[in-house]
């Protein structure tokens, strides 16, 4: 374990992140580009990591880490970490930039379940379209608000599903686990799955940061 002087605050730092994620550490911690691409751009079943917000990072580590987030891989790794180091890492990753930027089709058709929920959402059951809170094209909204577009859709079904079981914390605004319970196993699919195949359409994304989206009055 890495220990500051007494008196003394460690500061995270970015390229203590970078050395985490591309080298790992002598406490047992794997090189997190081993799973998640020399570029945070997310491998199989793995989750992209790069252009993700810190603060929202840096919350999934420390969750791992206090063991309020179940993951058979992740917890060990983030116990592991101290709270700088888990810090240093959700800063590196947060500026790296996002491998592809992704959008939603112009019109998606009623039919098309996973792409109405995750753009107009089910106002009749009080369930927002996944874009209100991650943007447009699931490409993320400042630092606590998530990248979904490009995610494996196991990856997605299954923090779902965890929402739904009560078993992952509830994130930014506590939001996910009333919304998670009002989505059947097959909109979870359908919602997952769409979210997976933008990836297949993204593009090389801009420099800028994703901005929040206007938010809108609805029925």
């Amino acid at each position: 374990m890495t220990f500051a002087a007494p008196g003394f605050a460690q500061k995270a730092t970015r390229e203590q992140g970078r050395q985490i994620a591309s080298q790992g550490t002598p406490q047992g911690v794997a090189a997190c580009i081993s799973c998640h691409g020399a570029k945070g751009e997310g491998m199989a079943a793995f989750p992209r990591l790069a252009g993700t917000g810190q603060a929202y990072l840096q919350a999934q580590l420390d969750a791992f880490a206090d063991g309020s987030r179940k993951n058979a891989v992740m917890q060990p790794m983030a116990q592991n970490l101290t709270a700088t180091e888990r810090q240093a890492v959700a800063l590196y990753f947060s500026q790296l930039p996002p491998p592809f930027s992704a959008s939603d089709p112009v019109q998606p058709a009623p039919s098309d379940t996973g792409a109405w929920l995750a753009t107009r959402g089910r106002w009749t059951a009080q369930v927002p379209a996944c874009a209100q809170c991650h943007g447009p094209g699931g490409n993320g909204v400042g630092a606590q608000f998530p990248p979904l577009a490009g995610l494996p859709a196991g990856y997605i079904a299954g923090q779902l599903q965890g929402w739904k079981a009560g078993s992952r914390p509830p994130g930014p605004l506590a939001l996910m686990p009333d919304i998670a319970k009002k989505l059947s196993n097959a909109e979870v699919t359908a919602v997952a799955a769409y979210y997976e195949q933008l990836a297949a359409a993204g593009v090389a994304a801009p420099s800028a940061a994703v901005q929040p989206p206007k938010t809108e009055s609805r029925p």
